[in-house]
């Protein structure tokens, strides 16, 4: 008896819809049949991809080589205008034959010529402080207790890191600072490319005026080679430039110095840690002959 009056409330509940309330639901079920159906027909099509039917309906963007040219030198103005103090920190990853081998690291910059780099053990400890000035490269290596002192070349730098490559060309490499491209740039796409008086050869992103990839020659014809990664968001709030996020420096023997970026911070009057290159040095300082490296 109870489930007669249920239903029979039911139907009355139906009876006492009114007309707009029926269209309502009718028109709602026709459209979930309609898409369903077509879901269906996608399913089962064979057509293009998202990607492929976005690169087949956009046409690809027109870049002016000469605007181009201009948004790059602009970028490379405001960099040589960089301060002199900035410390940023990341991680650092390098390869040498078959050993790599993956730190964090902190770099500090000052006067735009003395750059320490600092890299950190298990226990947030550092382990090696590597001191590069024009004159000289200085490695403190705190598991020796050893002070070793080279010369700022690139035989002194393999001697201390096995990296054979000029340390001068490490600050520009880092901040993404090259020679000015001639007017005889090509562009090729999205990549103008050109060599500069320098004789690197430069590869530049025509989107936004940043430098993609630098290849030179060294004094010994060793070939040196930069790549680099930039981040999506907007520039420093100091400087107002987009800073590298990556920088990976690859040699011709196969060795290479993977270098991943947090923030960059700017100063002028920025405090260093490190200690001012003619200080005395902590432990006692060693002068291998170029080549030895440190003590085994």
């Amino acid at each position: 008896m109870g489930n007669y009056k249920k239903r029979s409330i039911c139907m009355n509940q139906k009876n006492n819809m009114t007309k707009n309330d029926y269209r309502l639901q009718c028109s709602f079920s026709k459209g979930i049949l309609f898409l369903a159906a077509v879901l269906g027909m996608a399913g089962c099509a064979s057509g293009p991809s998202m990607e492929s039917r976005s690169s087949l309906t956009a046409p690809s963007r027109q870049y002016d080589r000469r605007v181009v040219l201009l948004t790059f030198r602009q970028d490379q103005e405001r960099r040589r205008l960089l301060p002199g103090r900035w410390r940023v920190d990341g991680t650092m990853e390098t390869v040498l034959k078959d050993d790599v081998r993956r730190h964090r690291m902190e770099l500090i910059s000052k006067k735009n010529q003395h750059v320490t780099m600092r890299v950190f053990g298990p226990f947030k400890n550092v382990v090696l402080e590597l001191t590069m000035i024009p004159e000289w490269l200085r490695l403190v290596n705190a598991s020796e207790r050893v002070t070793l002192e080279v010369a700022a070349d690139s035989k002194g730098m393999a001697a201390l890191t096995g990296l054979a490559f000029n340390p001068a060309w490490l600050y520009p490499a880092l901040v993404g600072c090259v020679g000015d491209l001639g007017d005889g740039a090509v562009l090729n796409g999205a990549t103008l490319e050109g060599e500069n008086r320098s004789g690197e050869h430069v590869t530049v992103d025509a989107a936004n005026g940043l430098i993609k990839s630098r290849i030179r020659h060294g004094t010994d014809g060793r070939r040196f080679s930069v790549n680099y990664g930039w981040p999506e968001k907007a520039g420093s709030i100091t400087t107002g430039l987009v800073m590298p996020q990556q920088v990976e420096i690859t040699l011709d023997d196969g060795s290479k110095l993977s270098l991943t970026f947090n923030q960059w911070k700017f100063s002028s009057g920025l405090q260093e840690r490190a200690s001012a290159p003619d200080s005395g040095a902590a432990f006692p300082v060693l002068y291998p002959e170029i080549g030895d490296g440190p003590p085994q």
